[in-house]
């Protein structure tokens, strides 16, 4: 359903800010450096469960869950930015760029209203007669 992504995104910004707050505290880090320990390894626990939000999300909608891979696919590029020697080659600035053009796309398709009826993963979360766990 939407609210629960939306709610779920929510969840994890305020946990990976928090980290990162910690380790602006803790570990002397800036809010400028792009990845700070805890928040990496908060952003790693995530990343799992963000997925399968996100798939559930889209499903609601009627599109696969794989329509959010080219949005994975081109983090990689933003791994090049956490060395320190940076210099942004033209193969990091292509990727991100396609990256964010994915993410942006993504952006809107998950803002759509669910599918008023029933699609190919199942039915409506927002009907009343979506049926029950035990029937």
């Amino acid at each position: 359903m939407r609210s629960e992504f939306w709610w779920f995104q929510l969840f994890t910004t305020i946990v990976t800010y928090g980290a990162m707050t910690i380790d602006h505290i803790a570990l002397g880090y800036t809010f400028e450096d792009v990845a700070t320990p805890l928040a990496v390894i908060v952003i790693l626990v995530i990343l799992v469960p963000s997925a399968s939000v996100t798939a559930r999300r889209l499903h609601d909608i009627g599109w696969s869950g794989w329509v959010q891979l080219p949005v994975f696919l081109t983090y990689s590029a933003y791994f090049d930015i956490w060395n320190p020697g940076f210099s942004l080659s033209i193969t990091g600035t292509t990727l991100m760029i396609i990256g964010m053009l994915a993410w942006m796309g993504l952006l809107l398709i998950l803002i759509k209203d669910s599918q008023p009826s029933t699609n190919k993963y199942g039915p409506n979360p927002k009907t009343p007669d979506m049926g029950t766990v035990f029937s």
